[in-house]
């Protein structure tokens, strides 16, 4: 792994359905997820911009409410909105880009990115990693698993 300066420009664009392994995840499935990438991403000093199904748009931004969410359903309806958002507002505007999916759709992207010296940051869970984006991320991480604990019934 590869050392990021402390002040850089860095943007964070999540797929959420992706991060929490399911298409429809619970309020509860979105913030464990917001909470283990917290520990990798400074939520305060990075844009995030958080893509899902129209599905999902409530439970999802509920969960991250201030993130910058994107809605598009459909077969890699999530991911085609985050790679429009990323070459749409781009153009050498950050530093480092960290991408919240495993989805390999990001594998082009992340190399044209780097080639521009753009530095990125790949988070994923294990299951759902595409072998294109380890072996083109300068940084990889690798969320455990969220342990789903239940939530207590309301009394």
């Amino acid at each position: 792994m590869s050392a990021v300066p402390d002040a850089v420009r860095a943007a964070a664009y999540i797929d959420i359905e992706n991060l929490c392994g399911t298409a429809n995840p619970t309020r509860f499935e979105c913030e464990q997820v917001r909470e283990l990438c917290a520990e990798h991403i400074d939520l305060q000093q990075t844009m995030v911009i958080g893509a899902c199904s129209h599905f999902a748009a409530a439970t999802a931004s509920f969960a991250w409410p201030a993130v910058r969410w994107l809605w598009r359903s459909g077969k890699d309806g999530a991911d085609t909105a985050l790679l429009d958002e990323i070459h749409a507002t781009e153009h050498g505007r950050f530093d480092r880009i960290i991408i919240g999916s495993g989805d390999g759709i990001f594998a082009d992207t992340i190399n044209e990115l780097t080639e521009s010296g753009v530095h990125i940051t790949v988070i994923s869970r294990q299951r759902s990693l595409s072998h294109h984006l380890t072996d083109s991320a300068a940084d990889l991480v690798i969320l455990d698993d969220p342990e789903i604990i239940p939530v207590p019934a309301a009394a």
